[in-house]
């Protein structure tokens, strides 16, 4: 198993062929990038696809085989945080190897993901929101699988902003608009009763943690962030205005493929394997508190203490069954709509549950 591969080593052919696809141009010697896309529509996926993997030698008569090994299996995801903590825990637990599965995790903008998906450079993608707004704008990918089937942003605001009346006319810090922190933040003004022409909506791409630093110092008045920043500033006497989790139910992480890979079953077999190791880690990761938290320390850079509370604050966000709601998913297609109401998407378009529900069956039956 090659296991997880930082974004600072990810290979350059991987990170020039993405680019490619985006119509960046690369900077590094290698192939030259693919056209761009013609403005407002999603770049043509390469009919190329990951290279098949290599024959193995036959079990010795009589032997019980375990999966035939394949791999690598490229997946691609957005962070590292609890919600991609199921493919650590696969990976280190030995899950992936048990099925016969080696597995490469690169750490990759959910943007560049995309692209590498639809050049088949890898196999599968982390980002269920992302992966949505690219079915939903015609892209041939389908989410099959959830980990994270909600969103567990709150709206952390400094100690003296108690309300949403007096958040009004203060600065809020954002991400991008359309991505899960700005329509978190968007929803929480909402249930506060404001809208974001009530406050300074300050959207950037600042990390969590620069956020957390201008709240601090006072350069901001508040910020959506998840835990254990969520746990840290409450610690350190701000305010949580909302926890939107319940009020806007929004997926995050699972794994979203090709369509195409979908009707060839070579690689839908691959697929459930991936599948079935990674509900696996998720059933472990509920039944090993504990032990999930010393992974944590380790994986996250958490202290022992903030491990174990950023477990119980994660945990309600762990899909119990690999599925996001009906809400969350018809929440992720009304935003990337983004206010065009001439257009209807079903659930169906962009997503499809019958292989991890699969995966999820023949878990439970010890397959």
């Amino acid at each position: 198993m090659r296991g997880y591969v930082g974004w600072g080593r990810v290979s350059r052919r991987w990170v020039v062929r993405a680019l490619g696809v985006l119509g960046v141009a690369a900077v590094v010697g290698c192939s030259a990038p693919a056209p761009a896309s013609a403005p407002g529509r999603t770049a043509a996926p390469s009919t190329a696809a990951p290279a098949p993997p290599a024959a193995v030698p036959p079990q010795p008569a009589g032997a019980v085989a375990p999966p035939t090994p394949v791999g690598p299996y490229r997946f691609v995801f957005p962070g590292i945080n609890f919600a991609a903590l199921p493919f650590h825990v696969a990976e280190t637990q030995g899950f992936y190897r048990d099925q016969g599965v080696e597995v490469e995790m690169l750490p990759m903008p959910s943007t560049t993901g995309v692209a590498a998906l639809l050049a088949g450079d890898v196999h599968g993608l982390g980002s269920v929101g992302t992966a949505v707004k690219a079915a939903v704008a015609g892209s041939p990918i389908k989410v099959v699988f959830a980990t994270a089937h909600t969103q567990l942003f709150d709206l952390v605001s400094r100690p003296d902003i108690q309300s949403g009346e007096q958040l009004r006319g203060k600065i809020v810090s954002s991400a991008d608009a359309g991505g899960a922190q700005d329509l978190a933040t968007l929803a929480a003004l909402a249930h506060l009763g404001l809208t974001e022409r009530d406050v300074t909506l300050l959207r950037s791409r600042a990390e969590n943690q620069v956020r957390m630093e201008q709240l601090r110092l006072g350069q901001i008045d508040a910020t959506a962030v998840i835990p254990p920043l969520n746990l840290q500033a409450r610690r350190e006497g701000m305010n949580i205005l909302v926890s939107t989790r319940d009020i806007y139910p929004l997926p995050l992480q699972g794994l979203a493929v090709r369509v195409g890979s979908l009707e060839v079953p070579a690689e839908r077999d691959v697929h459930l394997r991936f599948l079935k190791a990674t509900y696996r880690a998720m059933e472990w990761i509920r039944a090993n508190r504990s032990e999930a938290a010393v992974l944590m320390t380790d994986w996250l850079q958490y202290d022992r203490g903030l491990a174990e509370e950023t477990y119980d604050a994660s945990l309600p966000g762990l899909s119990p069954d690999g599925m996001a709601s009906e809400a969350a998913m018809r929440n992720a297609i009304l935003a990337a709509l983004d206010g065009d109401t001439s257009r209807t998407v079903s659930i169906a378009e962009v997503a499809d549950w019958a292989l991890g529900q699969q995966a999820v069956r023949e878990v439970r039956a010890g397959q």
